[in-house]
């Protein structure tokens, strides 16, 4: 595979370059290979779209189909008139193999899902190995470099749109699709899109649109302990992924590759364009009019935030329908917006941000000072929640009130406070940092144990 990327990569220079992101355990490459227009730069205008395939070992045609797939990108470039617009108007990135080690190991024509290869060579599931902290780099960086490079690679791309390719189902599925509590409290708005993606892949395989795969009953290997990649890119990332799986069988035997890179290769193709549709636009300064990066772009009612490139630019998938939008930076005035989003059109909502009176620094001095002494002050801790939660009698509060009502205070003080979720026992729990990265210990530690949760015990010193 190796050796096939970088013969790629040579002869078609002008449109793709190969990568690595880092090493495997046994020290193989993670061959990333970016295909685009304009190699030296990244040009405005163009959302980052990535497949991640062969993230179990044993799931070797997921690492056969996307070497096939940067195959047919490069070769038709110029030739078909969908490819070409593609490469022109997208930055594609493509990883045939997360897990080289595993792969290495894998025994062809296997279904059950049994092979040694499964995992990597320290006996780790990839795909359950994600953490929703970024501190957890020096900790899994020795078992798990894999994961350690994946997660530093798409913190650092900001994709706007991924798809995971797998073997032993023919279905496309995204985080919390089981119906869970959990799914309902977290997905709201987002449930709709991922719903909307995953049905773009089903109705343009034409296995998948019969809904009758005919896979033979297996355990199911992709449940368990854990945080898999969907999930943890939903919470931390700006990327919307989708898992699909291309086959029934993990490692079909090489006579049947052709025959499932005809059933699959359209509804790649037709997957990729989805990062073209929805929203975007630019956050910019409202005085100078230059973009500002970094800036936050949340959607109500929605728990996944996308930050703006380093010119200004977002993407925000969506499915048709009306929302309420709003952008924000340090130091800048937040603004909101509705968009009617449809289905056969890409909505263009620009942001122009002003700046307070105060300078950075002195607004966020001011507000840290303003939420310091609320909380502190006899009596305003309850007239704070009354006006960020509806007036009612004191009551248990649900889940989503309570994540409201954190949400609320990021919102009243964008400047100095930042909330992180972190994933336990399939249950998002939440604290609320400043932009310095200080927890506000006193006050803030204790509104998180009477408020959020009543099954974790948190400390007020």
């Amino acid at each position: 595979m190796t050796d096939r990327l970088q013969r790629f990569s040579q002869k078609y220079a002008h449109i793709c370059s190969l990568s690595s992101i880092g090493q495997s355990v046994e020290g193989r490459e993670l061959w990333v290979m970016r295909i685009t227009t304009n190699q030296t730069a990244d040009e405005p205008g163009k959302p980052r779209f990535k497949y991640v395939g062969n993230i179990h070992g044993d799931e070797a045609l997921s690492r056969q189909l996307s070497v096939y797939l940067i195959e047919y990108l490069l070769t038709q470039y110029g030739r078909d008139v969908r490819v070409t617009e593609l490469v022109d108007r997208t930055d594609i990135y493509i990883m045939a193999s997360m897990n080289p080690d595993g792969s290495e190991r894998a025994v062809e024509g296997d279904c059950s899902g049994s092979s040694e290869g499964r995992e990597n060579a320290k006996h780790y599931d990839l795909d359950k190995s994600f953490s929703d902290r970024d501190e957890s780099f020096s900790k899994t960086s020795e078992d798990l470099p894999e994961v350690t490079a994946v997660m530093k690679w798409i913190l650092e791309k900001k994709f706007v749109l991924s798809g995971s390719l797998h073997g032993g189902s023919v279905m496309a599925t995204y985080p919390f699709d089981d119906g869970s509590s959990y799914a309902t409290a977290e997905l709201t708005a987002d449930e709709a899109v991922f719903r909307h993606l995953a049905q773009t892949y089903t109705e343009n395989h034409p296995i998948m649109r019969m809904d009758n795969p005919d896979c033979p009953d297996v355990p199911d290997k992709n449940l368990g302990d854990g945080i898999d990649m969907l999930t943890w890119a939903y919470h931390s990332t700006d990327t919307l992924a989708v898992n699909i799986g291309l086959s029934c069988e993990l490692l079909p035997p090489e006579e049947l590759l052709s025959e499932y890179w005809e059933k699959n290769y359209g509804a790649l193709l037709h997957f990729i364009q989805q990062v073209h549709l929805f929203v975007r636009g630019m956050v910019t300064d409202g005085h100078s009019g230059k973009g500002i990066a970094n800036a936050t772009v949340v959607v109500e009612g929605s728990s996944h935030y996308v930050h703006t490139s380093s010119t200004g630019q977002y993407w925000r998938p969506l499915a048709p329908g009306s929302y309420h939008i709003t952008a924000s930076a340090p130091g800048y005035t937040p603004i909101s917006a509705s968009v009617r989003v449809l289905e056969t059109r890409v909505e263009q909502v620009d942001f122009k941000l002003t700046r307070g009176t105060l300078s950075v620094e002195e607004g966020e001095q001011k507000d840290f000072e303003k939420l310091v002494e609320w909380l502190l002050a006899p009596g305003e801790l309850d007239q704070l929640v009354r006006s960020l939660l509806p007036a009612q009698t004191l009551r248990y509060r649900t889940y989503r009130e309570r994540s409201e009502f954190l949400r609320g205070l990021t919102l009243n003080f964008p400047r100095i406070t930042r909330l992180y979720r972190y994933v336990v026992l399939k249950m998002c729990l939440y604290f609320l940092a400043n932009t310095a990265n200080h927890l506000i210990k006193v006050p803030l530690l204790c509104l998180f144990e009477y408020y959020l949760s009543c099954s974790v015990s948190c400390s007020c010193m």
